[in-house]
């Protein structure tokens, strides 16, 4: 018994030892989640207090804003910072307090993107005094709020500035730093973590289009059908049908917004372009055999919105179709493309596109080579699904 009564000691103190040091760490990792939170939350709070401190400046030279326009312009940033559009991150950051309470009405940033566009200012690149105050007063702005973004070490040091979009002059400034590591978790939906240029992208495509096939009816012959095994007569109706190709691509960006795409498709399944009938009560159809559509452009790329982007290209195609009855060369079109990308992550796009082929494909009946019994039409919708490196 008294063995017993050791064991059953020396079991309980261990049992607590462990009960206990199992509720500190609980105790630790909590405290620890919790200054992790509390850090990550400073940024927004910090970003509005610098806020604060320029329009208090604003309002000690000029009273109240009163609804006066304000342009918040991307920041000015290394190049390398540049690349992860760092700039066009502390203005996105340093927006939402001046937009929640600060007496100014803030120009909308699709508006001041394609201002920035048409006076060829890139949206994450260097914008200098006079090209501001000039965007300015295009957007109609009466302030401007600009600055620069720096990294030393492992933080960043931010400069804003408040100016008078008509003649230049600075009515505050304000200066924060923060760590590098709590500003990019703040600041990760509008970081590009791939680089705009030296870029690689993999897709998925779906190609489709509807075809008229707007061809003539015509007559042909049918050998062996009727009595006999002389020739009945037999006529093809062309008919219109849709066609859906599905394929990937590969696109590179040796040059900020200049994109070399280049792709190939197959056909999905079998289409029915044509029905036949003949004098001996026969009918038919013809039907699709293999298709393939390879396809490289040259596009040039632009900032929408933060994670919207267009593109606008110019390009060949070519297709190569083999059916058992129609007679079809390989054609190669000169062809135009346009469409928009969404980035919901830097990695990460979904597109829509429009492609038009200016040659329109055409095959003949291999029984009368005179008459065309197939049209592909130059007009294709295409939705793809891309990954970046």
């Amino acid at each position: 018994m008294h063995c017993l009564r050791m064991l059953y000691t020396a079991t309980m103190n261990r049992f607590r030892f462990h009960h206990h040091r199992a509720r500190a760490t609980l105790v630790i990792l909590t405290m620890t989640f919790i200054g992790n939170a509390g850090h990550a939350s400073e940024i927004p709070s910090r970003m509005e207090r610098m806020a604060k401190t320029l329009v208090s400046g604003y309002q000690g030279k000029r009273g109240v804003p009163a609804g006066a326009v304000i342009a918040i312009l991307p920041f000015n940033s290394s190049p390398r910072l540049s690349e992860r559009h760092i700039g066009e991150a502390v203005s996105e950051l340093l927006t939402r307090p001046f937009v929640l309470d600060s007496g100014f009405k803030v120009v909308e940033r699709a508006a001041l993107a394609k201002v920035l566009e048409e006076q060829h200012l890139q949206s994450s690149g260097a914008i200098d005094p006079e090209s501001a105050v000039q965007v300015g007063r295009l957007l109609g702005a009466r302030l401007l709020l600009l600055g620069s973004i720096d990294k030393l070490g492992d933080r960043y040091q931010v400069n804003a500035r408040l100016v008078d979009a008509n003649d230049g002059e600075v009515l505050s400034a304000a200066y924060e730093d923060f760590a590098s590591r709590l500003f990019e978790e703040e600041a990760r939906p509008f970081l590009a973590d791939v680089p705009e240029q030296q870029t690689i992208g993999l897709y998925l495509l779906y190609n489709y289009r509807r075809n008229g096939n707007d061809l003539a009816s015509y007559q042909t012959t049918q050998s062996g059908a009727c009595v006999g095994g002389s020739p009945c007569g037999a006529s093809a109706t062309p008919r219109s049908f849709s066609l859906g190709l599905v394929g990937g691509g590969i696109r590179y960006a040796p040059l900020r917004s200049w994109i070399l795409d280049l792709s190939v498709a197959l056909l999905a399944k079998n289409v029915r372009f044509a029905d036949t009938s003949s004098d001996a009560v026969f009918s038919g159809e013809l039907t699709s055999g293999d298709v393939i559509l390879l396809r490289g452009t040259v596009n040039r790329s632009f900032h929408m919105t933060p994670r919207f982007k267009g593109s606008l290209g110019a390009g060949l195609s070519t297709y190569k179709i083999s059916t058992p009855s129609v007679d079809f060369k390989t054609t190669v079109s000169p062809s135009i493309r346009a469409g928009f990308e969404y980035r919901p992550q830097p990695r990460v796009g979904a597109g829509f596109f429009l492609n038009y082929d200016f040659l329109l494909p055409k095959g003949t009946d291999t029984r009368t080579p005179s008459h065309d019994a197939l049209k592909i039409d130059g007009l294709s919708f295409e939705p793809t699904l891309a990954v970046y490196f």
